[in-house]
């Protein structure tokens, strides 16, 4: 520090006594002056810069045989300019480096602009290609009218490709799992659940959620979720398992609970994926999840009702599963002025969507007996059958029911306290004994 301050302190004769009583030339602490642009030189950060090319040189050349060096070596034909064209010179390098700076500062904007889109996408769950086909057109449509041109044009430099689309969800998903394994990490215990479907498209994924202590209260997040590309046994699960959580570093003997449904592949003595984990989490206990075991309670039912279950989804699916006869059914139910105009699907994927069907089914059922009897179906007898009906208004009443326990039993601030609570609630509500 001491040798710092000497070199700083300029000396008015130009020398100074060292410790020895020897003499020495220590190097002085120049400023700018405003006569050095005669050589083509102005200052950024206290250090000399070239108006002509923008090379900037060490603090040590703010002399003016130094800067006269650099112009005529590097600059020879503009070392006998007059002043004039050295101010120039400076306007046009000041420009620039506002120019430069405006940039930096906008392309921080539009970056942050081309995030906020990709997560609207993400979120909403539209292709992609609505970023650049529909959103910047109608974002330049509306500033252009509301504002003016020239402001509107600024929207052009956001990148909303597709492919930036798509690789701005995958730095944000990114971003998202890291946080999730970090503050999975930092928590004394955590549980999981396992869920592996087949959805419409014959895609089976296997999904794995996380619920753990972060910040004063319970938090659930998914730790990620996969695509099955062949079988789904309990040693492919294991095998995903292992693969997709292999570099997160988790101690797993903070897991303390397990929760999936009871397929085979979950649950199985031997070779069921809990049994494969106890190998490597072996205090772990084991749960049946509440909205399969209610999914597996509305499969019970009676065999009258449920030929007129059966029956149900086979008209639902012969007039649905045609344009032509969807197409003619709107037809009339807007001559009969109809609350609803078209009828709706029952998948095995969309738990419970028996209850929607049923309901839909019974309040078109004027409609539908209509529609059979011009059509000579031979289902047309159902709707004018008192006893069928009531079997189908009995089945539309639980089932409604069970769908909106469905709904209830879902969510981030769901637990088994209150599910069970939901669920005894619809059991007092019902008169039944249990599920």
């Amino acid at each position: 520090m001491d040798k710092f301050l000497k070199r700083s302190q300029p000396s008015t004769s130009g020398t100074s006594i060292n410790s020895g009583g020897g003499e020495s030339n220590p190097k002085k602490n120049r400023h700018y002056d405003d006569s050095y642009l005669k050589y083509g030189f102005t200052v950024i950060n206290n250090n000399p810069q070239c108006v002509i090319c923008g090379d900037v040189l060490s603090s040590e050349s703010m002399k003016p045989s130094k800067l006269m060096r650099h112009l005529t070596t590097k600059h020879q034909k503009e070392a006998d300019k007059p002043l004039d064209f050295f101010e120039r010179k400076l306007k046009a390098l000041s420009q620039q480096q506002n120019t430069i700076i405006q940039a930096s500062s906008v392309n921080e904007s539009t970056l942050l602009a081309s995030y906020k889109v990709a997560y609207r996408v993400a979120k909403s769950g539209k292709p992609h290609t609505i970023a650049e086909n529909l959103i910047l057109p109608a974002a330049l449509d509306m500033v252009e009218i509301m504002v003016s041109k020239q402001e509107a044009n600024k929207l052009r430099k956001v990148p909303l490709s597709d492919n930036t689309i798509s690789r701005r969800i995958n730095d944000m998903a990114k971003d998202i799992q890291e946080q999730v394994v970090e503050k999975l990490k930092n928590s004394q215990h955590f549980a999981l659940q396992f869920d592996e479907s087949t959805d419409v498209s014959d895609c089976a994924q296997f999904v794995v959620f996380v619920r753990f202590e972060a910040d004063d209260s319970i938090t659930e997040e998914i730790l990620f979720c996969k695509a099955l590309p062949a079988n789904t046994t309990g040693q492919c699960l294991y095998d995903m398992f292992l693969e997709s959580t292999c570099h997160y570093d988790i101690d797993w003997k903070k897991c303390i609970a397990i929760c999936s449904d009871g397929a085979k592949a979950m649950t199985g003595k031997n070779s069921g994926l809990i049994a494969k984990l106890k190998s490597i989490i072996p205090n772990i206990s084991w749960t049946h999840c509440f909205l399969h075991r209610q999914a597996l309670s509305a499969k019970v039912v009676p065999s009258d009702l449920n030929d007129v279950l059966k029956e149900v989804i086979k008209i639902v699916n012969s007039i649905k599963g045609k344009a032509l006869q969807t197409r003619l059914f709107r037809i009339v139910c807007e001559d009969m002025g109809s609350l609803h105009q078209n009828l709706l699907y029952h998948t095995e994927v969309r738990w419970l969507s028996k209850g929607k069907v049923l309901t839909r089914v019974l309040e078109l059922r004027a409609e539908l007996l209509m529609f059979l009897q011009d059509a000579k179906s031979e289902y047309a007898y159902c709707f004018s059958d008192p006893i069928w009906l009531l079997k189908l208004a009995f089945l539309a009443d639980p089932f409604s029911h069970l769908n909106n326990l469905n709904k209830n039993l879902q969510g981030r601030d769901e637990n088994i306290l209150t599910a069970k609570d939901k669920t005894c609630t619809l059991k007092l509500t019902m008169g039944v004994d249990g599920f």
